[in-house]
């Protein structure tokens, strides 16, 4: 009896120590970014990624990130993003805000570089908290077409 207790003590503290420090990573679609305003034209396409069709406006998402730890920190977040226009970026930011809706805490802003055909990843710094409760987006900024090359994202992650 003392064995098994033993046994199932010690297989519980080695379960426990192996999730401590394991990270939770999560990717989504670009598909799962949501438009915000009146501008732009979404396009999602069969791989589940999200573009602007419109020739003259920017199209503006929001890409929400579901968190199991809502009291802990974001430990990564990153963006993969195609910017096809000549001399606009694609911009976004992640923000972290209380259930409210307000209180932001955090900002990180990344850009694309130039156009680039193969994609760029965008790697936002890791959000600390102030407080429990509080949820994330990455609102970005995406270019209307340029000679016919739409710009848009393919997928986003967080690890926390």
């Amino acid at each position: 009896m003392k064995k098994a207790l033993l046994a199932a003590v010690l297989l519980g503290t080695s379960l426990w120590t192996a999730g401590v420090g394991a990270t939770d990573d999560k990717v989504y679609p670009g598909a799962g970014c949501v438009k915000e305003g009146t501008t732009g034209t979404p396009l999602v396409d069969d791989r589940g990624r999200i573009w602007n069709a419109s020739l003259t406006e920017w199209l503006w998402v929001e890409c929400p990130i579901v968190r199991d730890d809502t009291g802990g920190v974001v430990d990564d977040a990153d963006l993969y993003a195609y910017d096809l226009h000549y001399s606009n970026n694609i911009t976004c930011t992640l923000y972290g805000w209380n259930r409210e809706g307000s209180g932001v805490n955090g900002i990180s802003t990344r850009s694309t570089s130039g156009s680039n055909s193969g994609g760029q990843a965008l790697d936002f710094d890791a959000l600390n908290w102030a407080g429990s409760d509080w949820y994330n987006v990455i609102r970005c900024g995406i270019p209307p077409m340029y000679s016919g090359n739409r710009s848009g994202i393919s997928s986003y992650k967080i690890a926390e």
